[in-house]
């Protein structure tokens, strides 16, 4: 499972994996283009605080499957 914290956020988006697997996370602006980029083997945080506000899709991927979620930023 992951958890993205605090949603809407202003800014700080706290990924949270519950386990220690290789993630690339990918944050999509809203006609999809790739604003944010990170591999990570936990938990981490993103800032987007220099971003434009509005709805955000970000897609974690490992070995074992992805997830898409959706944030707000404020």
């Amino acid at each position: 499972g992951v958890s993205l914290y605090p949603n809407p956020t202003n800014g700080i988006v706290n990924i949270h994996t519950n386990t220690m697997d290789n993630y690339s996370i990918e944050v999509l602006n809203a006609v999809g283009g790739v604003v944010r980029q990170v591999r990570t083997n936990g938990s981490t945080k993103l800032d987007l605080s220099t971003e434009a506000k509005g709805v955000y899709t970000v897609r974690i991927s490992s070995p074992k499957g992805s997830s898409v979620r959706r944030i707000a930023l404020n």
